[in-house]
């Protein structure tokens, strides 16, 4: 169909759906041919809705009364990275989902980026314990 004809299509079905609305006929339902004068335009008064004794919720979940409480985060168990390179070390709790790793030299200095000439020699907490995932790790390391 040309585009002309589908815009005059598309126009007839919007100004016909708003006079379905708003109840516009293009006639008079009144045998005379017109209103009467007894007919008086009435104007409809604003209606409040009607209290609802559930309070509103999103879409999905039943009455706001009922959600479910928050979840817990996640715990994950730290494993046993002692003795192990730094890098690899670190790339090992990153991929378990840890995100808050400090590396420290034994020696009180910076490690640095160079994190694969290092060894893990202690981690703080001990390993096995539960953690959230943005738990501070320490790991303590040495260079080899």
């Amino acid at each position: 169909m040309p585009m002309h004809k589908q815009r005059t299509v598309r126009v007839a079905v919007v100004v016909l759906a708003a006079m379905t609305a708003f109840g516009c006929s293009g006639g008079s339902d009144d045998k005379s041919g017109g209103a009467s004068s007894q007919e008086k335009p009435v104007a409809a008064a604003p209606v409040a809705p009607a209290p609802s004794r559930v309070a509103p919720s999103t879409f999905g979940e039943g009455p706001a009364s009922a959600a479910p409480a928050a979840k817990a985060p996640k715990l994950i168990k730290l494993p046993k990275v002692a003795g192990e390179n730094a890098a690899i070390a670190e790339d090992q709790l990153r991929r378990l989902g840890f995100t808050n790793i400090r590396l420290n030299s034994s020696g009180g200095g910076k490690v640095g980026e160079r994190t694969a000439e290092w060894t893990v020699k202690k981690v703080s907490p001990k390993a096995g314990k539960k953690l959230k995932a943005g738990a501070l790790i320490v790991l303590t390391c040495t260079r080899i």
